[in-house]
């Protein structure tokens, strides 16, 4: 059984380079090719790139690293931007747990190091000690949001500096 030619072309498209016999199991690779980039890829209305993200999303919920390194470089070839990764995958920590997602997170800038890209997201500045006041202490003067020191939990890495902080706990 050969790769269907929509399933060669969607490939190529997606990983730049056509695929590749497997060299110890070409025949499962090719069952899974067809019907992945064959059947899946020409159905519906999603565009690559929101296919791949959801592909990565649902890897890391699965916390298949190799397959999500490889389309994590796919989505990129396709044009989304690491920040629309890293998000998808911020997405799934309380569903899938913060350890799983710290996984997938780091396949991902794997991924990015390997291609040489970063997110487009300034660098927090660098965190201030705190000491707890005591109920007699007054409270220190407030300042306008825009002078007021940013803590590295407002502004995680690879967060759009006009998205809100989360919520503190």
């Amino acid at each position: 059984m050969a790769l269907a030619p929509q399933a060669q072309e969607t490939f190529t498209r997606l990983f730049g380079a056509p695929a590749q016999p497997h060299p110890t199991d070409p025949e499962l690779y090719e069952i899974l090719q067809n019907q992945i980039f064959g059947e899946v890829f020409s159905t519906g209305v999603l565009t690559d790139v929101e296919r791949e993200i959801i592909t990565v999303t649902v890897l890391g919920c699965l916390q298949t690293l190799p397959q999500l390194r490889a389309h994590a470089a796919a989505a990129l070839n396709v044009g989304a931007t690491p920040l629309q990764l890293r998000e998808a995958l911020y997405q799934c920590a309380p569903y899938i747990g913060y350890p799983r997602a710290l996984n997938a997170v780091a396949a991902l800038d794997e991924v990015l190091t390997e291609q040489a890209s970063s997110c487009p997201c300034p660098t927090p500045p660098p965190s201030r000690p705190t000491t707890p006041r005591r109920a007699t202490q007054p409270a220190p003067p407030s300042r306008s949001p825009s002078t007021a020191p940013r803590s590295r939990r407002s502004s995680p890495p690879c967060r759009p500096p006009s998205t809100p902080p989360p919520p503190s706990s």
